[in-house]
């Protein structure tokens, strides 16, 4: 027989696909506003699905959350495939807000940044951490609150192989969520902290309202008694 002729996807079959991504992704909203309803003032449940269900939603060998701190990254959450070797150099040695990085491109641009095969990348400068994360292929997306860059959510294939414009709208989707989540969090923290600000000195009015009431009150005569006032007997 002659070469076997690859068959074509039928309507029928991009219909199907179009309805599992539709369906995957409605799967991901949900977890994440579930996990907003249960945890709305603690990021820390939110950000773990979202980063877990980017690997999984986009195909990617791994998912990392890093928080741009005074303009270096820090490492905040990973899942799926990271060895220890990456983790231990990007803590030590963080990437800064810089285009040797993709993540500094990402936040310098404030526009997501796809590298389909990083060690052909003109611009890359941490050779040192490809070695040890074992990636090619990047996709980072800032997380932008307004105007400003709270950090990157980024995914990486160990192979050469490109991230799709689907994965690039549901990277930046699940990193406008994460954004949402820290803001939320710190609005949060910030309100518990002016409230108990605010119970401590309606405490401190409320003692020294009280101290000034009683300064106030009029004193009450006391009685003595001396020889010469005493009544004699007999």
């Amino acid at each position: 027989m002659g070469e076997q002729t690859r068959i074509a996807p039928t309507a029928e079959s991009l219909h199907q696909r179009d309805l599992d991504d539709a369906l995957e992704r409605s799967l991901a909203s949900r977890d994440i506003l579930l996990a907003f309803g249960r945890q709305g003032d603690r990021a820390d449940l939110i950000l773990d699905t979202i980063v877990e269900r980017a690997a999984r939603l986009c195909h990617a060998d791994a998912s990392l959350l890093f928080l741009l701190e005074n303009d270096v990254f820090r490492l905040s959450r990973v899942s799926g495939e990271v060895t220890e070797a990456y983790v231990r150099r990007v803590s030590d040695h963080p990437n800064q807000v810089a285009r040797a990085s993709v993540m500094g491109r990402a936040a310098l641009d404030r526009r997501t940044q796809r590298i389909d095969d990083v060690l052909l990348d003109p611009e890359y400068g941490r050779q040192d951490l490809q070695e040890r994360g074992g990636f090619r292929t990047l996709l980072e997306s800032p997380m932008l609150y307004g105007d400003e860059v709270v950090g990157v959510l980024l995914m990486w294939r160990t192979k050469v192989d490109p991230f799709s414009d689907r994965d690039v709208w549901l990277l930046e989707d699940f990193a406008a969520q994460a954004a949402i989540a820290l803001r939320q969090a710190e609005l949060t923290t910030s309100l518990e902290a002016r409230t108990a600000e605010l119970a401590s000195k309606v405490k401190q009015l409320e003692a020294l309202r009280e101290s000034a009431r009683w300064s106030a009150r009029p004193s009450t005569p006391t009685l003595s008694w001396t020889a010469s006032s005493a009544t004699p007997y007999g």
